[in-house]
This record gives structure tokens, C-alpha cells and sequence, in this order.
């Protein structure tokens, strides 16, 4: 079996139901090539039997808890048997063969242990699919712009809309495939993060081991993406807050004893203080404002995330141990 399709799952069954869908005729006929494995990380809402029942062409993993992306990533890897596999969100739909061009690509590359597709929203408007590594000197939005002017060849654009083959720094989970002997040789993917920069992490650890990772723009993927993320006021805070937490994560895995602590200063003063001055405001006669409930969210959960580095270190509070 050439490549195993990981799709992890938390109360997405809609979005999960067209995914399958559109991927169903890699399942069919004696020319398939893949399988599909979905982890479900506990949902919780009584729905799993009997969707796993509606789709019985694939295999269905029920995670213990919802213990993040990474960790649901890695269960279904363990369950795989394809020499690529591929991770995909369940909001991502393949109705033009994208993934049979995304696997040509790998096949056409052997020096790309990582590649992703051209993304774009259910509107036709590309997605942002990659981006440099993290560092102080890239933290800010004005910093990186003032990088892809002078140096555009080293800094690409990641809102540009690319058909080229493209080598870069890091590239999005939301539709990942790597080489099953580079991931295994890799460990996987790292179970501190719960929700973001597992994939950058990942592309890290892939770069440094002399691997490429790339874009492969031939193919192309829809992905509709941070629906499920952003419904309700407090998901919306807890993945605002996971972004911060994720980042800080990543840095102590990577940026060095002079850049690490200068780094976790700048994200905590950049996003932290902004958080708890809104969180301020919400006692006040603005918190009924959406924004403003959300960021006093984001200033709860990071400060009960800061109170737990000296004893945790920065992984994710929701990571398992």
C-alpha cells in the first residue's frame, strides 16, 4: 500500500462527511492506492458509532481523550501501512485529484520528505500553506515583511498563489505528507503540542536531519480552514490561547539559551498583556463585545498556562504527559 490518509477528528462529523466523500474514489476500483484512518480524540457526543458504521470502507481509531492533534496524528500513523502518509484536517476536500498529483510529486521529488498542496478556501482564494521558521527575528508581522522585500528568494510571500514546486521552511499540517521512513526516523510528531506548531516542530526536526521540505503547487486541495475553531467565545479563546502556548513550546525546543528567553519575553508582552488589559475591560461595561470576551478568555487560559511553566516547562496544559 503506497499511502495511508490520518484524518484526526473532535466533533467535525460534517465537514468529516464531505471530506470522505471527495475522497472515496481513491478507495475504489483495484487501481486504490490508499486507506483512510480517522482517530477520533473522544468526542464525546454519541455520534462515533454510528458514523463509523455509515463509512465502512474506513478504519476508525477512538482516541482515550482528546489529548490534541499531535497525539491523534500518531495513533492513527500507528495504525497506517502506507510508505507515505498523509494527514489531512477534516474540513480539507480533495474534488479535483489532489492528492493523486500531491503523491506524483513525492514520487518525482525523492529529496522531499515533506510536501503540501496548493490550498484553497471554498471561494477559490489561496491559503496560507507555509512560512519561515519562528524566531525573535521574525516574530513580528513588520519584521517579515521588511524580510520577504529585501530578500524574497530566502523570505517567499505565504499568501502568494504559487504553481511552482517550492522549497520552505515549514508547511501546514492541515494536509501533510511525509515519507513513512522519515517520520518513523523522526519519532513523529511531538505530543507537548496540543493544537498548532506541531507541524512546524515537525518540518524543524525534518530540515535539520538534511531533509527537504516543500510545496508542491501542481496539486490542489480545498480547505476551509479554522471553522471548527472559531464557533463559540470560548473555543475561539482556547485556540487563541493554544496559538500563544504552541509558540512558546516551540521555542524552548529550538531557540537557543540567548534567543529562547528573549523570544518567550516578546510573545508573552506582545499577547499576554494585550489579553489581560481586555480582560480588565470585560468588568467593565464592554463585556457583552464578542472581542473583548474572547480576549479576557485568552488572558484565563494563558495565565494559568504561565503559572504551570515552573513545575511543566512551556508544553501545552492539555498536552498528555
Amino acid at each position: 500500500m503506497e499511502l495511508s490518509i490520518v484524518i484526526v477528528n473532535y466533533k467535525s462529523w460534517t465537514v468529516l462527511s464531505r471530506c470522505l466523500a471527495s475522497l472515496r474514489p481513491l478507495l475504489q476500483g483495484s487501481a486504490a492506492v490508499a486507506e483512510i484512518v480517522v482517530v477520533d480524540n473522544a468526542s464525546g457526543d454519541g455520534l462515533y458509532p454510528t458514523f463509523a458504521l455509515e463509512h465502512p470502507g474506513v478504519r476508525f481509531v477512538q482516541n482515550d481523550g482528546n489529548w490534541g492533534f499531535a497525539d491523534g496524528c500518531n495513533r492513527g500513523a500507528a495504525q497506517a501501512r502506507g510508505a507515505f502518509l498523509l494527514f489531512l484536517n477534516p474540513d480539507a476536500e480533495d474534488p479535483g485529484g489532489g492528492i493523486d498529483a500531491l503523491l506524483r510529486e513525492a514520487l518525482a521529488h525523492p529529496g522531499a520528505a515533506i510536501l503540501t498542496a496548493r490550498q484553497v478556501d471554498a471561494n477559490g482564494r489561496a491559503q496560507k500553506v507555509f512560512d519561515v521558521f519562528p524566531s525573535l527575528g521574525t516574530l513580528f508581522g513588520a519584521a517579515r515583511a521588511l524580510l520577504r522585500l529585501v530578500a524574497p528568494g530566502r523570505y517567499p510571500d505565504p499568501r502568494s498563489d504559487r504553481a511552482d514546486f517550492l522549497e520552505v521552511d515549514w508547511v501546514s499540517g492541515s494536509a501533510l505528507l511525509i515519507r513513512r521512513s522519515v517520520f518513523e526516523a523522526l519519532g513523529g510528531f511531538c505530543n507537548g503540542f496540543w493544537m498548532y506548531s506541531e507541524d512546524v516542530d515537525l518540518c524543524r526536526r525534518a530540515r535539520d536531519a538534511g531533509h527537504q521540505v516543500a510545496v508542491a503547487g501542481a496539486a490542489t486541495l480545498v480547505h476551509a480552514h479554522g471553522g471548527a475553531s472559531r464557533k463559540d467565545p470560548e473555543t475561539a479563546a482556547l485556540t487563541r490561547s493554544e496559538v500563544v502556548v504552541s509558540r512558546h513550546f516551540y521555542a524552548s525546543r529550538h531557540l537557543g539559551p540567548w534567543q529562547g528567553p528573549a523570544y518567550h519575553f516578546a510573545l508573552a508582552a506582545t499577547r499576554f498583556v494585550p489579553a489581560v488589559l481586555a480582560a480588565f475591560a470585560a468588568t467593565l461595561e464592554f463585556g457583552s463585545l464578542r472581542a473583548i470576551r474572547v480576549r479576557a478568555g485568552v488572558a484565563r487560559h494563558l495565565a494559568a498556562y504561565y503559572r504551570g511553566v515552573p513545575s511543566r516547562g512551556w508544553r501545552s496544559l492539555r498536552a498528555r504527559e
